[in-house]
């Protein structure tokens, strides 16, 4: 039993006001087929670690291509160069986030003198790559219909 339950003046039922927000296309809600369909782009520069386009939120849509991913989120954005929507699946950390960097420092020398400023570079790529998804987990969660 859990405690105090036994005394019902205890007991109370809050209302509470919840908002969701739902993304629409013609003032329809979207689906999850059209989800699927909107072109797949990159949200985060390989080169920077800096977002490429505005983030409209995170959708929670998994399916067999999650698989193994841990922990992601499914983006919904807007390109800043062309303004149009797109979606992205970004992880917490693969060496694909870091683009060129990782390859390059791997086929380096260990006393090679570039090998220094390749390996700041990727330690800021890396830190940008993390400060942004810890700020997008952050952002609102959209909702699609099933």
């Amino acid at each position: 039993m859990i405690e105090g339950a036994e005394d019902t003046n205890k007991l109370s039922i809050a209302t509470l006001p919840v908002t969701v927000k739902v993304v629409q296309v013609d003032g329809r809600a979207m689906t999850k087929a059209v989800f699927r369909q909107i072109v797949d782009s990159e949200f985060e520069d390989i080169d920077s670690g800096n977002p490429r386009g505005d983030l409209l939120g995170w959708v929670n849509e998994h399916d067999e291509r999650c698989v193994g991913l841990g922990d992601h989120l499914h983006l919904l954005w807007r390109d800043k160069g062309n303004g149009e929507i797109r979606k992205s699946t970004l992880v917490t950390w693969t060496s694909s986030a870091s683009g060129w960097r990782e390859s390059r420092l791997r086929n380096l020398k260990p006393d090679d003198p570039e090998r220094e400023q390749v390996e700041r570079e990727l330690g800021d790529v890396r830190l940008n790559h993390k400060l942004l998804y810890e700020e997008l987990c952050k952002s609102q969660q959209l909702f699609i219909a099933t």
